[in-house]
């Protein structure tokens, strides 16, 4: 019956409530209450009421289908100022170094949640953590939005505000698993399968090409390539193209053309900081690709960065019609964004030792180590050119040398690479 009343009442909001019409927020509210992870108060949902840190916390652990665990669970933490309601949730939380308090001895929890406390919470139950540098505190927020979990930060943050980005990463997948939270309910039975399927919550799913711009443009960045240590102080590049990180501690992915002849090498990223290149740790010419360290430091000083990423999937599970989305810095126009499908999945021509994929995403000198992305935001490939004399005729390298290359290697520099290739004649 509960099943039923779940499917019946998921229909129901599907059908009456337009989402473009409907009040964003009382619709999350709704569709949390149709999966069972929102009750509501004596008041309704009180949107415009702003949460505790530890409501924030129990309903935290209620999204991620550990409140029962947490109920069972008889571990204690040195915080003195938590509601008895509240206990456990904290104690099991901090057990498990999902919160830390405001001191050694108070959580804080009556005290008004902040976006980025929240941003933090959900971050930790998707698998991120600020010691593998996928985040910290003051970035949480960007992280957030990247993610597609929020659209900006907040000036307050409310309950209201709480359900919408708790609906939002539902459908995040958990770090380095094409697992989503929801799917996550649904497998351990907190959320009933009819219900997230009715509304288009569970498995995968493809993402809009608003969605690839929101969570994926700020992981592409403005590379920059110079033949001397004049011409970078004087930033005459001789080289303008593309890169895009595929770890948080600056391991980014590009053409081998882009670097070739540099000694030194920037990169720009989305909030316009200049970071510089410290080695090369995997080159190919043949394939054209190459991965380079960037450091974590900013050239004009500051904190060091943790820089978002993005995943990659092999290019064998890449078919013929596959929408795919380019992304790069085209005549170095940044942060551009083309849409397109793929036309062969292992197109041979020469130039390249491996099979291309011929795809119809739209790019353009600068583009060159750009990302290509299939429909679920992964990198699939790495945008390098095109047939001259066609249209719509452009071509990616599969991104599997970069899944099987040793990138645990102390690597060389730009200058170290340029001598080597000048003594071997190429």
């Amino acid at each position: 019956m509960k099943k039923i009343f779940a499917v019946i009442l998921a229909a129901v909001l599907l059908l009456t409530v337009p989402a473009a019409a409907a009040d964003g927020r009382l619709l999350a509210a709704d569709t949390l209450y149709t999966l069972g992870l929102v009750s509501g108060t004596g008041n309704g949902y009180e949107l415009d009421r702003f949460p505790t840190r530890a409501e924030a916390l129990a309903f935290t652990l209620r999204l991620a289908g550990l409140e029962d665990e947490a109920k069972d669970f008889d571990g204690a933490s040195p915080f003195t100022d938590v509601p008895n309601w509240a206990r456990q949730s904290v104690d099991y939380a901090y057990f498990h170094g999902l919160v830390s308090g405001i001191d050694d001895s108070h959580f804080g929890a009556q005290m008004q949640v902040r976006d980025k406390d929240f941003f933090t919470m959900l971050l930790r139950l998707l698998g991120y953590s600020e010691e593998a540098g996928d985040f910290s505190w003051a970035l949480s927020g960007a992280v957030a939005v990247r993610l597609g979990i929020a659209e900006a930060l907040y000036t307050g943050f409310d309950r209201g505000d709480m359900f919408e980005c708790a609906l939002a990463a539902l459908t995040c997948p958990l770090k380095d698993q094409d697992v989503t939270l929801i799917d996550k309910l649904v497998a351990g039975g907190d959320v009933e399968r009819a219900a997230a399927n009715a509304l288009g919550l569970s498995g995968a799913r493809p993402l809009t090409p608003q969605e690839i711009s929101d969570r994926f443009t700020t992981s592409v960045v403005y590379l920059e390539g110079f033949e001397s240590a004049a011409s970078l102080v004087n930033r005459a590049s001789n080289t303008r193209s593309t890169g895009f990180f595929i770890s948080g501690d600056g391991l980014l992915v590009s053409n081998y053309h882009t670097i070739e002849g540099a000694i030194y090498a920037t990169i720009t990223t989305d909030d316009g900081e200049r970071y510089p290149v410290e080695k090369v740790l995997y080159y190919n010419a043949e394939i054209d690709a190459s991965v380079l360290k960037v450091s974590q430091t900013p050239m004009g000083g500051g904190e060091k960065a943790v820089f978002p990423y993005l995943r990659m999937m092999s290019a064998a599970t890449v078919h013929i019609g596959d929408t795919v989305y380019a992304l790069g810095n085209p005549l170095g126009l940044k942060n551009s964004l083309s849409v397109g499908i793929i036309s062969n999945n292992q197109r041979i021509t020469s130039g390249f030792e491996l099979p291309m994929l011929q795809n119809t995403a739209s790019i353009s000198q600068g583009s060159s180590g750009g990302a290509l992305l299939n429909e679920y935001g992964y990198a699939i490939g790495i945008t390098t050119g095109s047939f001259t004399y066609g249209k719509d005729m452009y071509l990616a390298v599969p991104i599997d040398p970069i899944l099987e290359a040793d990138l645990g290697t102390e690597g060389i520099t730009l200058q170290e690479l340029t001598e080597l290739m000048q003594e071997q004649g190429k």
